[in-house]
């Protein structure tokens, strides 16, 4: 037991050292530890039904930017602005980039704790007419059924 303790320490420190943990293609490979992955095709902004179906179809859902935040505290990001489950907005996963002379104001960056400098989560009202979407892994507890949402608890 102490080898295997000692062996997920070692995989950690590589972790940290390769950096941040781009985000994937879906179907996001089983053994990547990623829960969330972008689409390969665009779908409309203005409405996110073909979003939602595609993501489905890989037993995910259309990500919520909490889900994008946990994302990013996990080491993931991306450099791609894609949907999430907010019509007419798409996000990224990355630093907001505020302040004097950045492209973002304040209102447009999910998480704004400390200095901006370490805002993140960006997220607009400008979306492309077409673009990827986020999708997230479903939780094995929680399912979708004619849209209605499933929690299956243990007593």
């Amino acid at each position: 037991m102490k080898t295997f303790v000692v062996f997920l320490g070692i995989c950690s420190l590589s972790f940290f050292e390769i950096g941040a943990l781009e985000l994937p293609t879906c179907p996001t490979p089983s053994d990547s530890g990623v829960s969330v992955c972008q689409t390969s095709a665009a779908y409309p902004s203005a409405c996110l039904d073909d979003a939602r179906e595609a993501c489905r179809g890989y037993g995910h859902h259309l990500c919520s930017l909490d889900e994008l935040k946990a994302a990013f505290d996990s080491g993931v990001t991306t450099s791609y602005w894609n949907l999430l489950d907010v019509r007419d907005r798409d996000a990224r996963i990355s630093i907001c980039q505020v302040g004097s002379g950045h492209r973002y104001e304040g209102d447009e960056c999910f998480v704004k704790v400390g200095d901006y400098a370490t805002w993140h989560i960006p997220n607009t009202p400008r979306p492309s007419t077409n673009a990827r979407a986020f999708c997230c892994k479903n939780d094995p507890a929680t399912f979708t059924y004619h849209d209605v949402q499933i929690t299956i608890e243990t007593i």
